[in-house]
């Protein structure tokens, strides 16, 4: 956050992540069933408050998932079994509602996620423009 994140947002630049904290709540809290509570707590002092201004949620079923991989060896995730995933998968899913994220199909073909990537920003950007005028 003070290295990186912070600066860029100081100087009005865009900062782009693959994962935030909702990745760490939903892998050890909900899937390792870590106190969810003090990952709360954590997670306010490593972001130092910072909230995305817009999170996109790539949805795709554990079994859809782990079929795409199905010629990869197992990382130590997929190694947790497919009970963790599923728990990781609706903590995904409660989080998105919870924290209002725009949900995308990861299952449709990947210029229409990028589409619907591209639309969301524009509506974003749109909206924001009318809230700042």
């Amino acid at each position: 956050m003070s290295e990186v994140i912070l600066p860029a947002l100081e100087k009005g630049d865009w900062v782009i992540s693959d994962r935030f904290s909702g990745s760490t709540l939903s892998y050890q809290g909900y899937g390792r069933n870590l106190n969810i509570d003090l990952i709360n707590q954590l997670e306010q002092i490593a972001t130092q408050g910072i909230v995305p201004d817009i999170t996109f949620w790539f949805d795709l079923s554990v079994q859809e998932s782990l079929s795409r991989r199905k010629e990869r060896a197992n990382d130590r995730i997929e190694a947790e079994g497919v009970d963790f995933l599923m728990r990781v998968s609706n903590a995904f899913s409660f989080l998105a509602q919870e924290r209002n994220w725009v949900k995308i199909s990861a299952a449709l073909d990947q210029n229409l996620v990028s589409q619907e990537i591209q639309k969301s920003l524009e509506n974003y950007l749109l909206l924001k423009d009318k809230r700042d005028a």
